[in-house]
Formats: C-alpha cells, sequence, structure tokens
C-alpha cells in the first residue's frame, strides 16, 4: 500500500530555507550545486525509509540489481537536489539561467487560445516550477499548492508565482478548493494539478504503472471528464548543463461511459505517459515513499 505518512512538506524549516535563499542571492548556481555534494549524505541518512523507497523503485520497477540500485538511488538524490537548487534560484528572484526547450508547444498554444478553460496536470518528475516560466498564457493559471508549507516559503512561492499570472489554490482538508477550480474552469482560466498524489482526498484510481498496480488521485481526472475539460500532461526534465525539456502531451478523454469510467480512462493514459518520461528519465522520479501497491514482486 502507498505510504499515508508523506507529508509534502518542503524540507529545511524557516531557517535553511532562509540560509538558502540568502546563499542563492550571492551565488552562481554551479557552485549552488556543490551544496548538494555537502548536503547528500545528511539526506541519505536522515530518513531511511525515502532511500528505501527509491531503492525500490529502481530494484522492481526498473529492473536493476541490488547493486545498481544502490548507486542509481544515490543518483537520484543528487539530481533531486540539484532540481531544488533551481527552484529556490528562481522564487529568490535570480534571473532564469536555463535554456528550455518545449515539444509539441502547439498544443498548449492552441488551448491558451480558445476561450474554454483548460487543465494541465504536473507529476512529481523533474521539475515542474519551471512550466510557469516557459508556457506562457493570457490565461490566468490557477495552480492547486499544498498549504503545509511554512509562512516564509508560501510568502516566497506566491510572489514568484504572482509575476507568471499563477493564482495558488490551496488544498485543504475541507475540499473547498473544488470551488475554486470550479469557478476558474467556468470563467475560461487554466487549472494546474497533479496527477500522482493525493491532495486532501483519499479518492483514487488504480492504474497499471511501471509493471503493477498503483494509485493515482481520482480528483484531477473526475474534475476534467465532468466538465469535459482539454487536458495535457505537462513533464518538465532537466537535461545537463543549466537546460531543461518540456514535453507537452494531449490527455484524451472518451466520450462514452459514466464521468468515473471517463476519468479512470484518463488516469490510465496519464499513469501510460508518466511511464514513459520515466523510462527516459529514471533518476527523475521524486516521490520519496511507497508508491505502489507492492514493491516485493519483480514482475
Amino acid at each position: 500500500m502507498q505510504n499515508a505518512q508523506w507529508d509534502g512538506k518542503t524540507r529545511g524549516g524557516t531557517f535553511g530555507q532562509r540560509s538558502l535563499f540568502f546563499l542563492l542571492r550571492l551565488i552562481n548556481i554551479r557552485a549552488a550545486y556543490v551544496l548538494v555534494a555537502v548536503a547528500l549524505p545528511f539526506f541519505l541518512l536522515s530518513r531511511p525509509s525515502n532511500f528505501k523507497a527509491i531503492w525500490r523503485y529502481f530494484r522492481y520497477r526498473q529492473k536493476r540489481s541490488a547493486f545498481r540500485a544502490f548507486f542509481s538511488t544515490i543518483t537520484n538524490y543528487f539530481v533531486f537536489g540539484q532540481v531544488v537548487i533551481d527552484k529556490f534560484y528562481l522564487l529568490a528572484g535570480s534571473k532564469n539561467p536555463f535554456k528550455i526547450s518545449i515539444d509539441s508547444l502547439h498544443l498548449h498554444t492552441e488551448l491558451s487560445q480558445r476561450p474554454e478553460g483548460f487543465m494541465m496536470l504536473s507529476s512529481h518528475v523533474g521539475n515542474y516550477e519551471l512550466a510557469g516560466y516557459s508556457l506562457k498564457s493570457k490565461k490566468p493559471m490557477n495552480a492547486l499548492v499544498f498549504g503545509g508549507e511554512n509562512a516564509y516559503l508560501q510568502q516566497n512561492r506566491n510572489r514568484s508565482l504572482n509575476v507568471n499570472n499563477i493564482i495558488p489554490i490551496v488544498a485543504s482538508t475541507d475540499m473547498s478548493h473544488l470551488f475554486a477550480i470550479k469557478g476558474a474552469l467556468e470563467r475560461g482560466e487554466v487549472v494546474s494539478m497533479p496527477g500522482d498524489r493525493l491532495f486532501g482526498s483519499t479518492k483514487s484510481v488504480v492504474c497499471s504503472f511501471l509493471g503493477t498496480d498503483a494509485r493515482f488521485p481520482l480528483g484531477p481526472f473526475i474534475t476534467a471528464a465532468q466538465f469535459n475539460a482539454k487536458t495535457l500532461a505537462i513533464f518538465v526534465m532537466k537535461e545537463p548543463k543549466l537546460r531543461y525539456s518540456v514535453y507537452i502531451k494531449e490527455i484524451a478523454a472518451s466520450t462514452e461511459g459514466t464521468a468515473k469510467q471517463r476519468a479512470a480512462q484518463m488516469a490510465q493514459q496519464f499513469a501510460s505517459e508518466l511511464e514513459a518520461q520515466l523510462k527516459r528519465y529514471p533518476t527523475q522520479w521524486f516521490n520519496y515513499y511507497e508508491f505502489w501497491e507492492t514493491t516485493t514482486n519483480a514482475n
């Protein structure tokens, strides 16, 4: 079963995050990557369950030997650290140093020019936050965000979102954020939601993903199905030398069946697109908990 103990918070606390913001305003981003190597042993040792979850991902889902899975896990932590540095570097107000190439940009452009609202689905691979810097639209983007971060990080996040015409919708346990999502789509705006984590609701749909079953949140897909909203999956994958590649994939809903059936079909299509990205970028899976129904079989 998926680990219910994941809390979604960015680690480091207010002091650590303030210190990182301060440093990133002073030093070159490549120099900041050295910080990742320094901090890596701490993160490897501080939460063994996180390490174990990623090791099992490489061992059973990517079909690697135990020895290779170990070193792939270390690589995964290092790449994730670089992604965090990249995100904080931009949140600190630094000039964007990244070269970004976009595949199938026309899919986003066409929907941005239509009066209807549409949905963008993110996932915890690569660095989705950079989508706000690279996919420009006259439509406001309403982004569902985790509300449990400390006030300092939320302040910097909101400042960066506002500059890029992004309106945060804070996920809440009482599900009141659903009304904000409904209103945004009715106004013809863009709604951005994570397609690979449960936010508030426990409702999920089982999909085939990297060789076995995994639970994906039902919410994003049932929302798209109920509103007949066009939906794009966005993957922003890190490349060497301060480069990112953005992949835009259409998630097409069936016109037949109930809303729940159509949502399940969309969820499986999203899972398949996510799987394709992980086959190309295996070290950029950043869900540090037991994601799959079982991780002990090597099917």
